[in-house]
């Protein structure tokens, strides 16, 4: 079968185009003719599926994978001798990996560096002599080091050495972590003001802060960052207008409002939590759960906590004697 047509450059020939009719002719001899198959173009790279017209147009287009000489993924066979040679390399090539991987001692990765000291040594002592392409001249290539592993754990994985001891003798890690250093650091940066002179800067810079720290705690009548207010905070004049304890706390609402209606079950958790942290309620708390006990209730805690409501509500309305400011909880 006459392939040459594939290296031609120039697709519009007739020759390319009896070229690639043959070829779909030649993939499509054993399927059926609505069936896709992958494309050759230099696009596709044999990766998608395609039906027969847009693989024409491809090729046409882009032209066709010169390397793909055999098209075993349009029917073509192998050669004999290809198969064989194939099959030998494959099987060489997986010697190759077996015998190599009898000389590997387990996942240790020093025994995959190995190899690279020598050579390590070679280009840091004396280094190999490499060709300059943009001087046209011959220089020594030598070895740098571009980091290092500061991390003991690490160090001992890749040396194959036994570091976890030191681990253990450092003690516990925050009393040697540099996060707190690091955070100094970014301090004494910013009192930087001349670059020319970063540590002279950083002392100025220190020894006035403290200056002006240590002055500001004796003056009087000036906002500092000791006695400043706070963000929110709003001074209230006269009394509130609430008598009960639970009420007379002034505060400031912080943000627009949202309005929302409660069910019954959130509506009574809510006035249960209100009695319970009233201090002119705590008389009554304790009087409920007496009584509770005395009639032989055997879980005065659970009881209290879903009957204490409507007896209040009740205990205020038979007693005379209660204080008007009681029966606002009601």
């Amino acid at each position: 079968m006459d392939k040459s047509w594939m290296t031609l450059e120039d697709r519009t020939l007739l020759e390319y185009e009896n070229g690639v009719q043959m070829f779909l002719s030649f993939a499509y001899s054993s399927i059926e003719p609505w069936e896709k198959i992958t494309c050759p173009c230099k696009k596709c790279n044999n990766v998608y599926y395609q039906n027969r017209d847009d693989v024409e147009a491809d090729l046409l287009q882009y032209g066709i994978l010169q390397n793909y000489v055999t098209w075993v993924l349009h029917g073509e066979e192998l050669d004999e001798s290809e198969n064989v040679e194939f099959y030998l390399d494959e099987e060489e090539e997986e010697n190759n990996f077996l015998e190599s991987d009898e000389l590997q001692n387990g996942n240790d990765i020093n025994i995959f560096l190995e190899p690279l000291i020598d050579e390590l040594k070679e280009s840091w002592d004396n280094g190999i002599e490499t060709y300059d392409d943009s001087t046209s001249a011959k220089f020594s290539l030598r070895a740098a080091i571009l980091w290092t592993i500061n991390d003991l754990p690490t160090y001992g994985i890749v040396s194959g050495w036994s570091t976890k001891g030191e681990v253990i003798l450092g003690g516990p890690v925050q009393y040697r972590w540099m996060y707190p250093i690091e955070r100094y650091l970014y301090k004494l940066k910013q009192y930087v003001n001349n670059k020319a002179f970063p540590e002279g800067s950083m002392v100025e810079g220190y020894h006035v802060e403290e200056c002006l720290t240590f002055c500001s705690m004796y003056l009087n009548d000036i906002e500092t960052q000791f006695n400043k207010v706070e963000r929110n905070y709003e001074k209230f004049s006269g009394s509130s207008q609430h008598s009960l304890s639970v009420f007379s706390e002034n505060s400031r609402l912080i943000g627009k409002g949202v309005y929302n209606f409660l069910d019954e079950k959130s509506l009574k958790q809510v006035h249960a939590c209100v009695l319970k942290n009233c201090d002119e309620v705590l008389g009554y708390i304790r009087e409920h759960k007496e009584e509770l006990s005395q009639n032989g209730c055997s879980n005065v805690e659970k009881t209290h906590e879903e009957s204490f409501a409507k007896w209040f509500d009740d205990f205020t309305l038979d007693d005379v004697t209660c204080i008007k400011k009681s029966r606002i909880l009601v």
